[in-house]
């Protein structure tokens, strides 16, 4: 897992597996040990390519958890 936030408008995530849930507020990774979610308004994803991924939007949380919550 290696997050990068850019000014809350848009995060880097390297090493996801895949996408387990997707909404304008919640968007919800799938990595090899857990899950990512980030919550937000107006939540795009801007790339999906090689276990990169890059959201946009308004980021106002994030919580890692071995469950999808």
């Amino acid at each position: 897992l290696h997050p990068r936030v850019r000014r809350q408008r848009q995060m880097c995530i390297r090493d996801s597996i895949g996408l387990a849930g997707y909404t304008s507020e919640r968007v919800i990774l799938e990595l090899c040990d857990g899950y990512l979610t980030i919550n937000g308004s107006n939540l795009e994803l801007r790339g999906f390519t090689g276990g990169r991924v890059s959201v946009g939007g308004v980021i106002s949380g994030i919580i890692y958890g071995r469950e999808n919550e």
